[in-house]
């Protein structure tokens, strides 16, 4: 048996005389899968909102704000939304969904986090493709969450006016600036009181690792702006360490309007390492151009585990 080696031109004129079967038998392949295309069909998940249940004398206020849903289906991540939101999931059958709460970490909207003190919705769903399930996820804090609440319906007020205050933290009640509840506080700033601080008259023994974070939530209603932080104090000296700075919560006319914040304490606490304790502070200057600075505080918590 004798074999021919094809030089290159003998080659390519063998292939040639084949290539047009090659190519139209490739355009019968594609157009298949163009005139038959094998696409799965999802089912949706629509959620409108999360809410949050509270122990109120243990747990203060069920008011929150969630913004994002972290959904899972049988364990796998599908993403987190926006809400409200409806989500494809290409599934089908007997489901298990879990839901995490999210949150704007420091009140940035660019920074979304799951909020680690709230529990996993769960539910389990019979998935059709086409069908939308809609469900309405209700969240609470963990067990071991330690929660310090000042929601100011109390006479007395958790937190004391500094030595280098211009002004003072003043209780209001009863008045339609209160967010909820009977109470709040408020804060006047004028050009000749124009600095404010405050800070807790109780010393908190706080987690200092970064794996376990610290925040701090708060109502608020301000045309000016305000900061908050901590004073840590170790066996030698008390420091302050400042942590976010929080904007005026206008709208669009200028008109402030009830916000909430999640302030991560976290890295400030600790890079303490040698603190004993801390109290909390806020604070605020007059910020220029505002004549009549005005802040409202609300439900007050100190968040850890």
């Amino acid at each position: 048996m004798r074999f021919r080696l094809l030089s290159i031109d003998g080659f390519l004129m063998h292939f040639t005389n084949y290539a047009p079967l090659v190519v139209i038998f490739g355009l019968f392949l594609s157009s298949c899968s163009v005139l038959d295309p094998e696409e799965d069909i999802p089912a949706y998940i629509h959620i409108s909102r999360i809410d949050l249940q509270t122990d109120l004398g243990t747990q203060g206020t069920n008011s929150h704000k969630i913004v994002d849903a972290w959904v899972f289906v049988n364990d796998n991540l599908l993403g987190a939304y926006e809400l409200p939101a409806t989500i494809p999931v290409l599934a089908s059958g007997s489901a298990k969904v879990d839901v995490i709460a999210g949150i704007m970490d420091n009140g940035q909207a660019t920074t979304r986090a799951r909020y680690p003190y709230y529990s996993t919705y769960q539910t389990t769903l019979n998935l059709v493709p086409e069908n939308v399930d809609t469900i309405w996820p209700i969240v609470e804090y963990f067990s071991t969450t330690q929660i310090w609440v000042e929601d100011f319906e109390d006479p007395g007020i958790k937190f004391n006016t500094t030595a280098s205050s211009d002004t003072i933290l003043e209780l209001i009640q009863n008045t339609p600036e209160v967010f909820e509840g009977t109470g709040a506080s408020v804060v006047y700033l004028t050009d000749t009181e124009s600095f404010f601080e405050a800070k807790t008259d109780e010393n908190f023994v706080l987690p200092q690792s970064n794996s376990s974070p610290v925040y701090l939530e708060i109502n608020y209603k301000t045309n000016n702006s305000f900061s908050v932080g901590v004073y840590a104090r170790n066996a030698n000296e008390e420091v302050k360490r400042w942590s976010l700075i929080v904007n005026p919560s206008t709208d669009d006319n200028g008109v402030a309007q009830w916000n909430k914040i999640y302030a991560d304490l976290t890295f400030v606490v600790s890079s303490e390492v040698n603190a004993i304790d801390y109290e909390l502070y806020i604070e605020a200057f007059q910020d220029e151009g505002v004549s009549n600075p005005i802040l409202y505080f609300d439900n007050i918590k100190l968040v850890h585990f």
